[in-house]
């Protein structure tokens, strides 16, 4: 930009101050004025178009370098979307395959163990039923035995008493004939006593 002397600026603001000849109301623009005044004007105008043009230019510029950040960020995102898309599903894939995994290989345990628990209750069973089987035989024997015993018993005590019976039938026998052996013998002491 250049700029006026300062004498030239005194100068000037006097002429203008001064007026016109014809108009002495109307301040006086002398030439060199106009000259100034003119090349101020264009150095504004440069100013002007040269700020707009960088300011054009930094929008440029900006404009640019953002989309080709915005670019790069887009790439880099998709690149880190498809990376973890790829993990997901491996992540997935696994997932599944460990689920079909556990899957088989609880059915095969809960088979086993169903075999297992029907085979032992099976076996339980049969214990069982060879248990009741016998328990009810042991009854069965016992009843027998028992009953066998209470016969035994029976017919013994009934000996007993029958033995017992006739004992006493023979005591009460002699004792009968002893009170008649007695009574014979008191009869006979009386009669050889009578006969003395």
């Amino acid at each position: 930009m250049m700029s006026m002397p300062l004498e030239d600026m005194e100068k000037m603001k006097k002429e203008v101050a001064g007026g016109a000849d014809d108009r002495p109301d109307e301040p006086k623009i002398p030439e060199i004025g106009y000259f100034y005044l003119a090349q101020q004007i264009n150095t504004l105008m440069q100013m002007l178009n040269e700020s707009r043009n960088n300011t054009d230019i930094r929008f440029d510029n900006q404009r640019q370098e953002f989309k080709a950040e915005i670019r790069g960020l887009r790439e880099e995102i998709k690149n880190d979307i498809s990376e973890l898309k790829g993990e997901f599903n491996d992540f997935r894939n696994n997932t599944d395959i460990r689920f079909d995994n556990q899957k088989q290989e609880f059915k095969a345990e809960i088979k086993g163990l169903k075999d297992e628990i029907k085979k032992d209750i099976s076996e339980l069973k049969g214990e069982f039923n060879v248990f009741r089987n016998n328990t009810d035989i042991r009854f069965d024997n016992q009843k027998q035995e028992f009953k066998a015993e209470i016969k035994g018993l029976k017919d013994e005590i009934k000996k007993d008493i029958s033995e017992l019976k006739g004992e006493f039938n023979g005591i009460k026998t002699w004792f009968i004939g002893t009170i008649v052996g007695i009574v014979g013998i008191i009869i006979a002491i009386v009669g050889l006593i009578l006969k003395s």
